[in-house]
């Protein structure tokens, strides 16, 4: 899923393949952003880092759980189940 803003909303499109490896890094650059300006002791920079990671990590999970639906051969994906 690829989010776009819409009134205020994210909205959900796929994301392609060859973009997914993308948007992961983005969210590693993210946390690690957040976590040095954190330790540097830029709470508002690390708090900007922290609140950008919400929106992405939303359309990843998204992105995951349709990949998870279109190739599950009983059709039952339990959310929330950390592996």
């Amino acid at each position: 899923m690829v989010g776009s803003k819409r009134g205020g909303k994210i909205s959900s499109l796929p994301i392609p393949s060859q973009d997914l490896d993308k948007w992961m890094k983005e969210l590693v650059r993210l946390s690690r952003e957040a976590e040095r300006r954190f330790r540097s002791g830029n709470y508002e920079a690390a708090f900007s880092s922290l609140t950008a990671i919400t929106p992405l990590s939303g359309v990843l999970v998204e992105s995951c759980r349709n990949r998870i639906e279109r190739s599950s051969s009983d059709g039952e994906f339990v959310v929330g189940v950390y592996l």
